[in-house]
């Protein structure tokens, strides 16, 4: 549900139609920043019925695709100087392309690395799983990411993805020391915190979204990590459920092998997510397996079930995750 503040920009009513019809596939930087593979995902989506790149911005190593302006990116060095954003969001726009930003938060080793103190440590003092987290009650966090995100929306971006916005997994984790935690907060109640700030800072105007584990949906608490779909989803336009059928477990969903039900895990989950965030105003757009994970390969019957599942459940919005950005047009056409 979106509330204006007085005197806030209103949202423009042609990027609220292209959100809700997003259908789009997630490009590292890396892979874009080759000018033919670039060309190829305009291809892809010139050829089906794609019409969103979801681009990394700060992914899971803590850099940048590009030199950022931002204080902290510039003070770390963590962009790169590999992409030109603008151009390739203007051509993005050219062609009606909708373009997400996705920003990895909480998962940041190249920032833990150049500032020690906003590390993750384990009760022992130790960096917490190789020094890949950063401190998630770390005001400064916060701010270096919504700083990041407001830049994305002025070099063009059409919406912010925040991605990563969890606490560590895993029973070391559970002991975890926080330099910045001064009270006692739920896990909970700091991550719903770190979008209602987000969305203050940025604005009801802008479109914004988050992932969340397939998981939540049914999990019985915060499966240790914070995420609450009913808590999560009032702060953000869309939550993006990762239900990826080859991440289930043995029997979710009344299935033996989940991975070999793409259409039954799918619209399973899906109805989950809707029930839990029915009366926020959130919309669902689902990342859906676009990779091969066990038994049996991945290919066009298992991901069109998967967008199936999708708009049987009223959704005309989904998302393909392939982290080598392999995609064929063969499995996406309908």
């Amino acid at each position: 549900m979106v509330i204006y503040q007085p005197d806030e920009p209103v949202r423009d009513p042609a990027v609220d139609q292209q959100a809700s019809k997003a259908k789009g596939m997630h490009v590292t930087y890396s892979w874009a920043s080759g000018r033919d593979r670039w060309e190829g995902i305009l291809a892809l989506a010139e050829k089906t019925q794609m019409n969103t790149v979801q681009l990394d911005v700060k992914d899971e190593s803590g850099r940048i695709g590009y030199l950022s302006e931002v204080a902290m990116a510039k003070e770390t060095g963590a962009g790169r100087d590999m992409l030109p954003i603008r151009d390739m969001l203007k051509e993005l726009r050219a062609r009606e392309i909708y373009s997400v930003a996705r920003i990895v938060i909480f998962r940041d080793p190249f920032l833990a690395q150049q500032k020690p103190q906003l590390m993750v440590r384990d009760k022992n003092g130790a960096p917490l799983m190789d020094g890949v987290w950063v401190d998630i009650y770390s005001q400064e966090v916060w701010d270096y990411n919504i700083e990041l995100a407001r830049e994305a929306y002025e070099l063009g971006f059409d919406e912010v993805q925040f991605d990563y916005i969890r606490f560590p997994e895993g029973t070391a984790a559970k002991t975890a020391i926080y330099g910045a935690k001064n009270d006692d907060r739920h896990r909970v109640d700091v991550i719903a915190d770190f979008l209602s700030y987000a969305r203050a800072q940025l604005g009801w105007h802008k479109v914004i979204s988050a992932t969340v584990f397939g998981f939540a949906g049914f999990a019985v608490d915060d499966m240790g990590i914070g995420q609450r779909p009913e808590r999560m989803a009032p702060y953000v336009d869309y939550l993006s459920p990762m239900v990826y059928p080859s991440h289930y477990s043995q029997g979710n969903y009344g299935v033996a092998n989940p991975n070999a039900h793409p259409l039954v895990v799918v619209d399973g989950s899906i109805k989950d997510f809707q029930e839990l965030t029915a009366a926020t105003g959130c919309q669902l757009r689902p990342w859906l397996q676009s990779f091969t994970m066990g038994s049996p390969a991945y290919g066009r019957n298992e991901i069109r079930a998967q967008i199936k599942a999708t708009e049987q459940n009223g959704i005309d919005t989904w998302l393909l995750w392939n982290a080598g950005c392999q995609y064929k047009a063969e499995n996406i056409t309908s």
